[in-house]
């Protein structure tokens, strides 16, 4: 439940569980160039401007350092809070899959 003063992105980052390295990284939120830490399986909330932004999830590895990077680009209008989803892949080196709605 959001209230309509609340304007931005609530992305929740999830992981197929026999990933189980996983459970002892934290996925990063990257809107429009600012990066935060956040936790898997959570919803996390992001505040934005009303317009279009860029929101990139992926998690630290050794190698490459950004692994699983997904990008996805929403329209966010005043009031509104855009739901994301992000899936994990199955091998660091692959793309995660980014979803709106």
């Amino acid at each position: 439940m959001t209230d309509s003063s609340q304007t931005g992105v609530r992305v929740t980052a999830k992981f197929f569980f026999l990933f189980w390295i996983l459970y002892f990284i934290k996925p990063h939120i990257v809107v429009d160039g600012a990066d935060s830490a956040t936790k898997w399986n959570t919803p996390t909330f992001v505040p934005t401007s009303p317009g279009q932004h860029t929101v990139e999830v992926y998690f630290p590895y050794f190698i490459p350092r950004k692994a699983g990077k997904g990008s996805i680009t929403v329209n966010v209008a005043a009031g509104q809070v855009v739901e994301i989803g992000y899936k994990a892949p199955w091998v660091v080196f692959f793309k995660g899959k980014m979803t709106q709605g």
